[in-house]
């Protein structure tokens, strides 16, 4: 058996760190038979700080370089911001988990702070957050995806109707329903992971749990624009026919109470259950009442040309695509291998992070173009950053300026991704000095 070794690179200082009961027990799951008592650490936290902090006899606060002497089949590394994305890669980890705590509103929404997001839950084995609704947007591109909650409580203000994902004090005046601890979740997810290489199959667990929740919940709210849809959402999660019926539901709801646009917001997410159920002209028939802009109505001819020419499956997967539903999406096009299919997949795999498959995808064209070439140059580098191995990217960026000189640009994306780990390195050492508390991105 392998002696785990798990990696922390954090988001705040140790003192700060608000999963340390749960690394804990990730600590005893990875721990060899007879091995607790070890003097060995088992935990591993990035720290440069001069400062000493107080740490648990069985972590040690370890150097960037001290973690890469590691044995890489033995670590696991967790990781709790973006930016660590390329230092993580570097380690070559047995496995990696994306956690990600909710952090303070800085970077996030900017378009390196997007990408890097990306490309850390496209390398994770595992990816577990805080908030359940990025919980679903991850449970639409990840096949393994947990909820990092101690506790949560859905409530509902009283006379409002209202229904709000939040902590509440114990004095509000509303009703509220405790949530299940879901760490038990967690840490069987990364049994399976170590003991079956994936942690996928304990996913459709939480949506269970989560549909039982809202199922208890509508039982008080009866018909709801959110409590229906997020039923529906799950129930399409889990391949259930009666999704249909609870979208329909939530959008007459929305109808009714005038709140907002629901062609786009709930009924248009119709097309994609209809697509799943292969009604793939039904799909399209109901994504077209749904448009509302000139690119929607580009889209919806698009779908429509594509059924005329025999093509159902593309049109399929483009309206997974069109829901935000880029695992059934890339799923659907695998299925496939046409010139078109293949286009849309590296397209699709290139937005969720996926580099590495989407240069995959492209190595495949027998008879590369110029372009292709280049595409593939500038693709390979990109994955070069995302392993942490910087020069052999610029060198590979470099060869693709032989082709087209502008291409000269992307080197500076190097540097980019260079600058925020190491700015998020010194504003962690900086915080780790002053003990002031966890770091805004």
């Amino acid at each position: 058996m392998r002696a785990w070794k798990m990696v922390v690179f954090p988001h705040c200082e140790w003192s700060r760190y608000p999963y340390k009961s749960l690394l804990e027990r990730l600590r005893g799951l990875l721990l060899q038979p007879g091995a607790e008592d070890s003097q060995e650490p088992s935990m591993f936290y990035w720290m440069e700080s001069k400062v000493p902090e107080q740490f648990p006899a069985e972590m040690r606060p370890s150097t960037l370089e001290e973690l890469k002497a590691l044995p890489r089949d033995e670590v696991i590394a967790i990781v709790s911001h973006p930016y660590w994305v390329t230092a993580a890669a570097s380690l070559r980890p047995a496995f990696t988990v994306a956690w990600l705590p909710s952090l303070a509103i800085g970077e996030q929404g900017a378009e390196l702070w997007t990408r890097s997001t990306a490309q850390l839950t496209a390398i994770a084995d595992l990816v577990c957050v805080e908030e359940e609704t990025v919980f679903l947007q991850y449970s639409l591109r990840h096949s393994a995806v947990q909820l990092l909650k101690g506790e949560e409580r859905l409530t509902m203000e009283a006379g409002d109707g209202t229904v709000t994902d939040t902590a509440m004090p114990a004095t509000s005046q509303v009703r509220s329903a405790a949530l299940p601890d879901y760490e038990d979740f967690v840490l069987q997810a990364v049994r399976s992971l170590l003991e079956e290489g994936s942690a996928a199959p304990l996913t459709p667990a939480v949506w269970w749990r989560r549909l039982n929740y809202y199922t208890r919940l509508r039982t008080t709210t009866k018909a709801h624009e959110t409590v229906s849809f997020l039923l529906a959402v799950y129930l399409y999660l889990l391949k259930e026919q009666i999704a249909e019926a609870l979208l329909l539901e939530a959008f007459q709801e929305v109808v009714h109470l005038q709140r907002g646009d629901g062609l786009s917001t709930h009924y248009r997410f119709l097309s994609a259950i209809y697509a799943q159920q292969d009604q793939i002209a039904k799909a399209v028939q109901v994504y077209g009442i749904s448009v509302l802009t000139e690119e929607e109505q580009k889209r919806y001819e698009g779908l429509c040309v594509w059924l005329e020419q025999g093509e159902p499956l593309l049109a399929k997967a483009l309206l997974f695509y069109y829901n935000d539903d880029y695992r059934s999406a890339v799923t659907t096009l695998r299925e496939q291998d046409t010139p078109a299919s293949r286009t849309l997949l590296v397209q699709l795999l290139l937005e969720i992070g996926r580099l590495e498959e989407a240069l995959e995808q492209l190595s495949r064209t027998a008879f590369p173009s110029t372009e292709d070439r280049l595409n593939m140059l500038l693709l390979a580098g990109m994955a070069h950053v995302m392993r942490g191995e910087p020069h052999e990217a610029i060198g590979v960026l470099l060869e693709a300026t032989l082709i087209h000189e502008p291409s000269i640009a992307r080197i500076g994306e190097v540097e980019l991704y260079e600058d925020a780990l190491r700015r998020l390195m010194t504003e962690l050492t900086q915080r780790q000095n002053e003990r002031e508390g966890p770091v805004a991105p």
